[in-house]
């Protein structure tokens, strides 16, 4: 049983590490489309834009 719980437990932190990829991806390579603060974005995201 406890196997079961800590295998379940990974899968469930995998989808949430790739959801946090991918909006961390969507978000580097988007900008503010209003006149506000954008915040700067760390180093680690810079590196995931696209051009």
């Amino acid at each position: 049983m406890k196997g079961q719980k800590v295998n379940a437990k990974t899968k469930i932190l995998e989808v949430v590490a790739k959801l946090a990829y991918s909006e961390a991806s969507k978000s580097a390579n988007t900008s503010c489309p209003l006149f506000a603060y954008q915040a700067k974005l760390p180093t680690r995201v810079q590196k995931l834009r696209k051009f």
